[in-house]
């Protein structure tokens, strides 16, 4: 039988805990160190209790961008954010954080790009904690929406990518340039049509932008569609042999 004594005592080691918690997801978001930031925010998240600090609604945005940049599955992130009861109750105290959010995870590219530039501007440049960190966040998730745009296609059009995130074709030719270069976007782009073809109304039509598989699940996804190629290539000439019998 626990006596009253230890059962206190058990309640202030374990609210002690979460505030030290909250303490070291703070220090890991001011150190740019989202991805642990993001792992202490969800384990606060639920037994938040340090409003000394921070509001409900400053918790749930910082563990939203957090795992923006830090989760790369979509069903973890599903999990953790989308259909997460406490980011869902206050979600919408943060102006264009549902939105940001929402339209990253459903791939509404053009949504996303203009609900990024407006949090990043109204929201996190005036946020004492994320300010210094509001650049940083806008570049990441740039590259990482087209990491999650570009990987189901061998190639696609710079002109169809630019519709796509509502942007204009030398903003984005400048943007992956940059964001290839520094091996953020697993990507190159076609250096031979690259911006050298015209439609009948002066526009520029684009180049490709060829992607790049990267290890672990991108190399089984590549293995699978190489084996697809093949079967369908043997297919083919079976099919052909059949005809001409």
């Amino acid at each position: 039988k626990i006596s009253s004594s230890a059962a206190t005592a058990a309640g202030i080691d374990w609210e002690r805990r979460n505030r030290l918690t909250i303490f070291r997801a703070v220090y890991n978001l001011q150190s740019r160190n989202f991805i642990e930031a993001s792992k202490l925010l969800q384990e606060s998240i639920s037994t938040f209790q340090t409003p000394e600090l921070f509001g409900e609604e400053k918790l749930v945005l910082y563990t939203v961008c957090t795992s923006l940049i830090a989760i790369d599955s979509r069903s973890e992130l599903n999990n953790k954010c989308v259909r997460q009861p406490d980011v869902i109750s206050s979600i919408n105290q943060t102006p264009h954080l549902h939105d940001l959010l929402h339209s990253f995870y459903k791939g509404e590219y053009s949504a996303f790009i203009l609900h990024l530039g407006l949090i990043t501007e109204e929201v996190l440049q005036q946020d004492k904690i994320l300010g210094q960190h509001a650049t940083y966040f806008c570049k990441e998730m740039r590259a990482k929406a087209y990491n999650q745009y570009i990987t189901p296609y061998r190639s696609v059009g710079f002109s169809q990518m630019a519709r796509e995130f509502g942007v204009s074709l030398e903003f984005l030719e400048i943007d992956l340039e940059r964001f290839i270069t520094a091996g953020k976007v697993h990507a190159r782009i076609d250096k031979v049509t690259k911006r050298n073809i015209i439609g009948n109304e002066g526009e520029s039509l684009g180049g490709v932008v060829e992607t790049r598989r990267v290890e672990t699940k991108g190399v089984k996804l590549d293995a699978v569609l190489t084996g697809a190629d093949k079967l369908i290539s043997k297919m083919q000439k079976i099919v052909g042999s059949v005809i001409h019998l």
